[in-house]
Parts: structure tokens; sequence; C-alpha cells
């Protein structure tokens, strides 16, 4: 399957790697591609716990700068880079998931090619967070506090109906792949929504909202949130891998432009 004139997927049934005898070409293998993310993740959150941790412990908000570049909770840095990058990764295998299905002439391409939009578009508002633009209209809406979450509600409820939507997707998927869809999908969102309501429940005006506010308490629930966000988009990047090979064997990228014979 030719995506462009210089850039080859090709489903290989044998095994393989970047050698001299396919120079320019990457095997993509679920397991290694979910060991390295995770072990990528791992670093980026124990990186940005660490750093934060010595804000608290140094009494120093700002440490020159590096607080905000490892703030979990922060946007154009280090974490919001590589959650856009998750995200943007599985953009790019569902968009070839959605080739392939169009050259099989699948009944679900278009299914796969709003699942590839959908997570473009979360990659984005992982870097200039854009969910955050709901808050305004919604605080109008219901008359609520100005500093109220209330961008929760129209995520809920975009959540819900892309839900509804996707029955029919999930239901003609095999059974395996759409309970790790599910689960990948349980896990983000859980994560995403679960942890915001929490800490929006617990900035409501009760005293022992004040316990909120200590420092140690902040990050302990940014770092379930937004290191839940990473393992489900990992989980599901994973889930995608499964499924292209289930449908063409072993998934060969090639950058050399070569066509074999």
């Amino acid at each position: 399957m030719a995506i462009a004139s210089d850039f080859d997927v090709r489903a290989k049934l044998t095994l393989g790697s970047v050698g001299r005898e396919h120079p320019g070409r990457i095997q993509i293998g679920a397991a290694q591609v979910v060991w390295w993310l995770a072990v990528i993740t791992a670093a980026v959150v124990g990186a940005c716990v660490l750093v934060t941790s010595m804000t608290i412990i140094l009494h120093a908000p700002t440490m020159n700068g590096l607080a905000r570049l490892f703030d979990l909770d922060g946007e154009a840095n280090i974490p919001a880079a590589y959650s856009s990058f998750l995200l943007l990764t599985a953009a790019f295998l569902l968009f070839l998931v959605s080739r392939i299905e169009r050259d099989r002439r699948g009944t679900d391409t278009r299914y796969w090619t709003i699942l590839s939009a959908g997570f473009a578009y979360l990659s984005l508002d992982e870097l200039a967070s854009l969910h955050e633009q709901w808050n305004r209209p919604f605080r109008a809406l219901l008359h609520t506090s100005p500093h109220a979450v209330t961008w929760i509600i129209a995520g809920a409820a975009g959540v819900l109906m892309v839900g509804i939507y996707f029955v029919p997707f999930l239901w003609r998927l095999p059974r395996a792949d759409a309970v790790r869809f599910i689960v990948a999908g349980t896990i983000y969102v859980g994560s995403a929504l679960g942890e915001e309501t929490v800490a929006a429940l617990l900035r409501k005006g009760s005293p022992e909202a004040v316990q909120f506010e200590y420092p140690w308490q902040y990050l302990g629930l940014v770092t379930l949130e937004e290191a839940g966000e990473m393992i489900g988009v990992v989980f599901f990047i994973y889930a995608v891998c499964l499924y292209l090979y289930s449908i063409h064997g072993r998934i060969e990228v090639d950058f050399s432009g070569a066509v074999d014979p």
C-alpha cells in the first residue's frame, strides 16, 4: 500500500529488522513499541515528580524555570509535548489502518478515519489546552463561579456521544481488539475526566477543601491524572499495533522509496 511516492507501508509476514538488506525500512513490533513507550513514560513522569517534589522540599516554586518545564499540569512543556507525541503516534497508526481498510474495501474505513482525526485533535489540544475554552461559555450558562472547571460537562457529553456512535464499530471488531480498545479508552477518559472531577469537588467551598491546596496533594492528583492518560494512550497504541498485525501481518514502514521486485 503506497502512502506517497517515497513512503510505503507494506505488510510483512516474516520477521526482520532494519539492516543492510533493507536500508531505510523500519518494522514495527507491538512488544518493542509498548516496552519503549512504557520506559519513556516512566522516565518523563518520574522526572516531573522529582522536579516538582524538589520545589516543595526546597521551597523554590520556580527553580529558575525548571519547575514550569517539568510541570505535569502545565502547557507547552516536556510532559505536554510527550503526551502530544503519544496521541499523534496513535493518530498516525489509525491513519495507516484507515488506508489499509480502504484498500481492502472494508466497511469501517470511516470509523478509522474519524478516530485518526480525533486523536490528531487531542494531540493539538494537549499542547494548547483547547478544552479550557469551554469553561467560559459553560460558566455563563450554568451561572457558576469564575473558577469552576465546567469543561468537564462538555467533555463527558462528548465522550457519551462518541461512545454511542462507535458501538456498531466496536461490535464488528474481533472481541479481543474491541476489549483492548475499550480498556484503553476507559483508562484515558477515567484519568482525564475522573481526576479532574475529583479535583473540582475538592476545591468546592468546604473547610476540608483547604487541604487540597497543600502541594503534595496537588502533585499526587496531577500525577495520577497525567500518568493515567499516558498509560491509556500507550495501551491504545499497543492495541492498534496488534490489530494491524491481525489484518496484515508484520508492518514495515519504508522510507527508502525502493520497490520490491
